[in-house]
């Protein structure tokens, strides 16, 4: 789903289908595609299909005896027009589990309407990570968004946040929490989207960005005692401080952050020998350590067993397929390491797909790598041309990063 969609909803939700003044066409739309019924079935000897479209666009406001028959064929009253106070518990103990519990996707399971919808929704991409049946549902729930709350729609869209970051889209996550911000009313929900938009600042690389956002947002959490959410913004904040400062400095912040448990200081450390002191050596001393623990971690091992030429571990490592579902943009940087290096006579065709990176992720390391890669590669078969627009390539990535402000 593009921003511009978010945009969209957005703008119809504040200004048309907004609850709190809901319109007859709005209401009209939602039990009619509630209960399977067709545009034809409704209208019949009620109206044209062509008026009930119009009523349903708010594009026409119905007489009071075709309103009467619209009703009748829906099986409704007036009532449904008169603002109803909904029960949204359910989406503070989602956030609050950061998962769906077992009673409400049972309960949710077998029924239709539009609140057991988004449970499912959320129980598929937070529970089951099925990103292709998430998307399914999510777009089912384009036809009810009219009908949503301002928690509902928020956590709607908080959702198409949490699968635009497992998709690798962090600048659309960033643009679509300041689209939505003016909606959040629930405190969790709010901190939820913020710390995610967050975390996709940090993965953009965007540190500047990335901090003034943090000082935004770090006594609201502290405010409402949110401490494991802290621990984690520290990781990616020191994980950061140590690529930039010197290890004199480096050491004072870890010593100051040594009881926090939610910090792995092996990372942390890494990151400081990898990239303020491009001691790849010492980087892979505390790399091999943790490399296990996931996907992001073993990426920097392969890179670094690459960078040290370590090709009989490197080779140990690929075998073993630790991670059979790695993320596209982490499956390329271990395709094309693999190849590299042993599988030589495919580099042609993992070369078409490297050429995509800029479009399969925003995570700006991987880009970054595989182009610096793909550089150093076409040098060394004298290839210039192409290693130059490849080149071209990264340059925009850096001119993109320093004209698009994804936050003030």
């Amino acid at each position: 789903m593009s921003v511009d969609t978010i945009k969209q909803i957005m703008r119809d939700y504040r200004e048309i289908v907004n609850p709190r003044n809901k319109t007859v066409g709005s209401v009209l739309k939602h039990y009619r595609v509630d209960k399977g019924l067709t545009l034809e079935e409704v209208s019949e000897s009620s109206c044209s299909v062509s008026y009930l479209s119009k009523v349903e666009n708010n594009k026409l406001v119905p007489s009071d005896k075709i309103l009467d028959k619209l009703l009748k064929r829906l099986g409704l009253t007036t009532k449904v027009f008169e603002y109803e106070k909904k029960d949204t518990k359910y989406i503070d103990e989602i956030l609050e589990l950061g998962y769906v519990p077992n009673k409400l996707i049972n309960n949710a399971k077998n029924k239709n309407d539009y609140q057991s919808k988004i449970i499912k929704f959320a129980y598929t991409l937070l529970n089951q990570e099925k990103i292709e049946a998430a998307t399914s549902l999510k777009n089912d729930l384009l036809e009810y968004y009219t009908f949503f709350n301002d928690d509902e729609l928020a956590f709607y869209i908080y959702l198409i946040m949490c699968k635009l970051y497992v998709l690798e889209k962090y600048e659309n996550v960033v643009l679509i929490h300041h689209e939505i911000n003016v909606i959040y009313d629930k405190i969790t929900l709010k901190m939820k989207a913020e710390v995610l938009a967050l975390k996709a600042l940090y993965r953009l690389e965007r540190f500047g960005e990335a901090t003034n956002f943090l000082k935004t947002i770090i006594e609201r959490l502290y405010n409402y005692n949110k401490v494991s959410d802290i621990n984690k913004i520290k990781q990616y904040e020191l994980s950061t401080y140590v690529r930039f400062n010197n290890t004199d400095d480096v050491t004072g912040e870890i010593e100051n952050l040594k009881n926090n448990p939610d910090i792995n200081f092996d990372y942390v450390w890494f990151n400081h020998y990898f990239y303020f002191k491009k001691d790849y050596e010492k980087a892979y001393t505390h790399i091999k350590k943790i490399y296990e623990e996931n996907e992001h971690f073993y990426i920097y091992y392969i890179i670094t067993l690459d960078k040290t030429n370590k090709l009989d571990q490197l080779k140990k490592v690929l075998d073993k397929k630790l991670f059979d579902n790695l993320k596209s943009s982490y499956y390329l940087v271990e395709r094309f390491i693999n190849v590299k290096h042993f599988n030589k006579h495919l580099f042609d065709k993992v070369k078409k797909e490297l050429l995509r990176t800029d479009i399969i992720t925003n995570e700006f390391f991987v880009i970054k790598y595989i182009y610096i890669e793909l550089i150093k590669e076409h040098k060394s078969k004298f290839l210039y041309k192409e290693a130059f627009e490849i080149l071209t390539k990264l340059l925009n990535q850096y001119k993109k990063r320093s004209s698009i402000i994804l936050y003030k």
